[in-house]
């Protein structure tokens, strides 16, 4: 048994046969997953995949990173008996080229270097560890490189947390047109402003489109964080 697996049946011991809703945390520490109930983003998500439940394309995310986020939807996605596949892009490998958009006044104020801390292969060993193999599909490379060529099908969820503006631009411009009517559109650093290329590349992308960004009111009242979407039309 590898050290990832060996790490996931330990974390999962006492409650794998208990909804994800009673894990207390520290059972989301020890399994590496962020907790989908108190996490502001992950809470948008699942807003997003409990409102497109008659939608069946993917769920995709895009900068799946160490899958923090993608292994608990995984695991809530079958423990509700929601049939959709989900799809995860990253690198694998850390950020591309920054673009002068992605600097603040001329400084770019993330951490480039802390995205390295992965691998395709650790990510997949945690995905088999929670024996998601069938409905998570990890899609490793560059995002101009692997979304033209990877046949993704039609698409409920769109994740979008990667941060950079040509990293959004890409992904929205390979993905928009798979996201169904009434599917979400995601924007994890849209309000963030050490990745003010981010937001840029939504604006110029839906200037001419039918959809507005839209503040999620509902969670801004609790989170006091400003989570935006798109409800494709």
């Amino acid at each position: 048994m590898s050290d990832v697996a060996a790490r996931i049946e330990m974390g999962l011991a006492t409650v794998r046969h208990r909804p994800m809703a009673e894990w207390p945390q520290t059972t989301f520490d020890e399994l590496g997953m962020m907790n989908p109930f108190t996490t502001g983003n992950l809470k948008q998500w699942r807003k997003a995949i409990a409102a497109t439940r008659h939608l069946r394309g993917a769920i995709v995310e895009c900068g799946t990173y160490r899958g923090e986020s993608l292994g608990p939807l995984g695991w809530l996605l079958r423990e509700e008996g929601d049939p959709r596949h989900l799809i995860g892009f990253d690198s694998f490998q850390g950020f591309p080229s920054i673009a002068d958009e992605d600097r603040a006044e001329g400084t770019y104020l993330g951490r480039p270097d802390y995205f390295t801390r992965t691998s395709q292969a650790d990510v997949q060993a945690f995905v088999d560890a929670l024996g998601l193999q069938d409905r998570v599909t990890l899609v490793g490379g560059f995002f101009e490189d692997t979304l033209p060529r990877t046949a993704v099908g039609p698409v409920s969820v769109l994740i979008l947390d990667c941060d950079l503006y040509e990293s959004y631009r890409t992904c929205l411009r390979e993905l928009y047109a798979l996201v169904e009517p009434g599917g979400w559109i995601l924007f994890d650093e849209y309000f963030n402003k050490k990745y003010p290329g981010a937001r840029k590349a939504v604006d110029e992308f839906f200037a001419d489109k039918p959809e507005k960004p839209s503040r999620d009111e509902e969670l801004f009242l609790t989170d006091f964080f400003e989570r935006w979407y798109v409800v494709k039309q």
